[in-house]
């Protein structure tokens, strides 16, 4: 069931880039942009997660959960922390354009599979290596693809 899990990390990887494409785009501001995405998965998301949950069609121990869990993990993950990460990265997108600012995330595999080691003790294996060989590689092209494609800008 691996695969599962394989093509929602491919359907969250394009959704994320069409929303960083289409804020471009659109010229939409950051705070904008993340209220927009917040708001749309609040009436979107929770009301399917909880009918779902409730019919026992996925695996889900949210009814044992007190309500100062749930209004904490409301408030943390919902309020602070949608906040920041999404101004912030709708900023960046504005600052830096699409394609510069998918070439930085694309560091987030590798720095992420790096920091597991010693803070997860989690083994770092042949297949995980290859993994990050290939992510770091393609990064390197897309970074001289974008040095060719944009212009840099000359200080004044």
């Amino acid at each position: 069931d691996v695969w599962k899990g394989d093509l929602l990390f491919l359907a969250a990887s394009l959704t994320w880039a069409l929303y960083t494409v289409l804020c471009r785009k659109w010229r939409i501001g950051a705070i904008e942009a993340t209220v927009a995405v917040a708001f749309s998965c609040l009436i979107t998301f929770v009301p399917l997660y909880a009918l779902g949950a409730s019919l026992g069609l996925w695996p889900s121990r949210l009814a044992e959960a007190s309500w100062p869990e749930l209004g904490f993990q409301a408030v943390y993950q919902g309020g602070i922390a949608m906040l920041i990460a999404g101004v912030a990265y709708t900023q960046v997108v504005t600052t830096f354009g699409p394609m510069r600012t998918v070439m930085i995330t694309a560091l987030v595999p590798v720095i992420s599979a790096l920091g597991a080691v010693p803070l997860l003790g989690e083994p770092l294996t042949p297949t995980v290596l290859i993994g990050l060989g290939f992510v770091t590689l393609g990064l390197l092209l897309g970074l001289r693809a974008v040095r060719t494609a944009l212009p840099i800008a000359k200080p004044a």
